[in-house]
């Protein structure tokens, strides 16, 4: 009968580390940004994103591009409240 251990020893595992750490409020600020460059102004990026995804993907997000900038808006601040509850 096996209980989980060998030789009286417990196999730890140590937690790992993410490779790479993104800051939640940098993030919200990038996605305002870009989302209201795109979906506010209609900004293709010399074609890169296709006006007709552009009205698509706006028609189709509850709010428009507001929504989303009320969404970028929300997550920042909760970040900022993380933050201050960390330090």
């Amino acid at each position: 009968m096996t209980t989980g251990t060998q030789h009286g020893r417990v196999a730890r595992r140590s937690a790992q580390t993410p490779d790479t750490v993104v800051d939640p409020l940098t993030f919200s600020i990038v996605k305002a940004l870009i989302s209201f460059v795109i979906y506010g102004q209609g900004v293709t990026f010399g074609g890169w994103v296709n006006e007709v995804s552009i009205a698509r993907i706006n028609s189709a997000v509850y709010g428009g591009y507001k929504g989303i900038l009320s969404g970028a808006a929300i997550s920042g601040i909760f970040s900022i409240y993380d933050a201050v509850l960390k330090k």
